[in-house]
């Protein structure tokens, strides 16, 4: 594995050093570096630490942890590459049962697999009643599956709307604070909620085995994909950007000094959401570093 990176690299950077010398115009670092991946149709087992492995081709990557208690899969691919990735975790843990499903985003590629990997496990047993008279259609054997509350909210659709998702994908262990705490595998897993492409993206951590599983957040072959439709804490972040820039670009246009504006108190309707008066970073600081980038003398 190590020969193979090491030759990829010294591949790229004689590339990138030939069309530098033929096409100066561009700089050598704005050059896409050719980046290994799974395009065969196949899922590949690349072995990472300890517990843990990964599976690469079945859409977005999916995370195994594998041991004593069993198996815990983050994220499940697509729908297209479900039976295959049933398989590689066969040949990972020939004889574990899947546990425990972690969905780290609600895109297709990373919740395609759910239902029939989940269905595939065994955790929890949906039993409606001991008594023989009422319907025992909802008994199944399945592994639970975890997400932060958002993705349960928009894979199961708004009330009046059609699922596009079965409901055996759906989970049913959500969380909503800013994390939530599993020992699995003889080994604390700190699943943690991290908005960044939309607001109910979550980060795996293993932690002895130091591993983690970012999900969707990092994507080195593409510009990151953002849902706007699912990131109102991004818009109203930037909108608070905007408007504070704003009062602040007025002061400077009325004259105002640096102590002045702060007397105005520009940031004062955010300020019990982002203020702090001491700190590495105090509100004083956020509002002389923005009077300064807009020319306050």
């Amino acid at each position: 594995m190590r020969r193979a990176i090491f030759v990829t690299l010294s591949a790229v950077a004689l590339l990138a050093t030939a069309r530098v010398e033929t096409q100066t115009a561009r700089p050598a670092w704005a050059w896409k570096p050719a980046i290994a991946g799974a395009t065969d149709g196949q899922v590949h087992i690349l072995p990472v630490r300890g517990r843990i492995s990964m599976l690469a081709g079945a859409g977005g990557n999916i995370t195994i942890s594998s041991g004593s208690d069993g198996v815990m899969v983050v994220d499940t691919g697509s729908t297209a590459t479900v039976e295959k990735v049933l398989a590689a975790i066969k040949t990972i843990a020939p004889r574990g049962v899947i546990r425990y499903v972690v969905n780290t985003s609600e895109r297709d590629q990373f919740v395609g697999g759910n239902e029939k990997i989940a269905l595939a496990g065994n955790t929890i047993r949906f039993r409606v009643a001991t008594d023989p008279r009422v319907s025992d259609a909802l008994t199944k054997d399945r592994a639970s599956i975890i997400s932060f509350v958002s993705i349960f909210e928009r894979m199961s659709a708004p009330t009046g709307q059609v699922s596009k998702h079965p409901e055996d994908a759906w989970p049913d262990d959500t969380y909503s604070s800013a994390q939530k705490k599993l020992y699995f595998n003889d080994e604390p897993v700190l699943i943690m909620h991290v908005p960044a492409n939309t607001d109910g993206n979550s980060l795996v951590h293993f932690r002895l085995d130091d591993v983690v599983s970012a999900g969707d957040l990092i994507d080195m072959t593409s510009f990151p994909y953002i849902d706007v439709k699912a990131q109102s804490d991004v818009a109203y972040y930037r909108e608070m950007v905007g408007i504070i820039r704003d009062r602040i670009q007025d002061g400077i246009k009325r004259g105002r000094t640096l102590a002045q504006i702060k007397a105005e108190k520009p940031t004062l309707d955010y300020d019990p959401r982002f203020g702090h008066t001491d700190g590495a970073w105090t509100t004083d600081m956020f509002i002389e570093a923005a009077y300064r980038s807009l020319g306050g003398k």
